[in-house]
């Protein structure tokens, strides 16, 4: 019984020891992968790479109530994230259509459609910005008395799936003050 414990003993002091090496060798800690990104004060959050960082916006952008404009240097997708008041109770479904005009829409979702349990609704559009047109995939979510609309700038190979993998973390949050 006493070589068991002296060697269960030795054992952990060895583990111990390996798992210390790379810190003491000066490797560096794996930096962080991904933040969680509260939209505005909605009460919803999502998560992103952390190369993602907030972009300037106008005081157009700014009246539109949009909360944030977020780009990454190691991606070709960047977003739009708005958190409209929505003091006449109007549907998701109205909602949706009437954010769908301006450009041309290739896709039009609103019935029906869930993300992560939370009721949404998507529309895919074309859009001009700056002369140039680009393929955009908007998500709307009905945050009770406002809607969260995220806009997907798909400018890249694989813009679509990453914009897909965002999405889907959407999570109910704490109604917070967003962070920058």
């Amino acid at each position: 019984m006493r070589n068991t414990m002296t060697r269960n003993i030795a054992l952990l002091l060895a583990l111990a020891l390996l798992l210390a090496v790379p810190c003491a060798l000066g490797e560096a800690v794996p930096e962080e992968t991904a933040r969680e990104l509260p939209i505005g004060d909605s009460g919803y959050s999502i998560v992103v790479p952390a190369g993602f960082v907030l972009g300037d916006m106008t005081e157009a952008d700014l009246e539109e109530h949009q909360v944030g404009y977020y780009y990454s240097e190691e991606t070709a997708l960047d977003f739009d994230v708005y958190v409209i008041p929505n003091p006449d109770g109007q549907s998701l479904a109205d909602f949706t259509a009437a954010c769908a005009t301006g450009g041309v829409v290739t896709e039009c979702v609103t019935d029906d459609y869930e993300i992560n349990g939370t009721p949404a609704a998507y529309y895919r559009m074309v859009e001009e910005y700056e002369e140039a047109e680009y393929e955009t995939l908007t998500y709307v979510i009905d945050a009770g008395e406002e809607f969260v609309k995220i806009v997907f700038w798909l400018d890249g190979e694989d813009a679509e799936g990453q914009a897909d993998e965002i999405i889907h973390t959407l999570a109910v949050s704490a109604k917070v003050d967003p962070v920058e």
